[in-house]
């Protein structure tokens, strides 16, 4: 694949160990900043319930992370605001994973800011 997952991060110790053994994952982690601050990653899946999805992707995107988030990207404006300001600063971006409930496709807005292979959307 073009992909390695090399981290995961979930306060539910059951959970991350199930994904562990499931996908061989070896660096784990209950907290997603010391994840942040101890990894080098490239991206970022934000997989948090929906109202926990600004400060996860903020961190990341603090951290130089390439973002993809699952819709809805924020709860309120003012939060998707702290995220587009992030992104900004890190030129990377955060993506809005739109699934087609009908056909299980997926789509998912893009754009170019550093030359990463990453679907995104572009923070300009």
């Amino acid at each position: 694949p073009d992909a390695e997952v090399v981290a995961a991060a979930d306060v539910n110790a059951a959970a991350l160990e199930k994904t562990s053994q499931q996908h061989g994952i070896k660096a784990l982690y209950a907290d997603w900043k010391e994840m942040l601050r101890k990894e080098t990653l490239d991206a970022v899946s934000v997989c948090t319930p929906n109202g926990l999805h600004m400060q996860p992707t903020v961190d990341a995107l603090n951290a130089g992370c390439h973002v993809l988030v699952e819709k809805p990207l924020a709860m309120n404006a003012k939060e998707g605001e702290r995220m587009l300001a992030a992104a900004h600063r890190a030129c990377s971006g955060a993506s809005c994973s739109c699934a087609a409930r009908r056909s299980g496709a997926a789509a998912s807005p893009t754009g170019a800011c550093s030359g990463a292979r990453i679907c995104r959307a572009a923070a300009r």
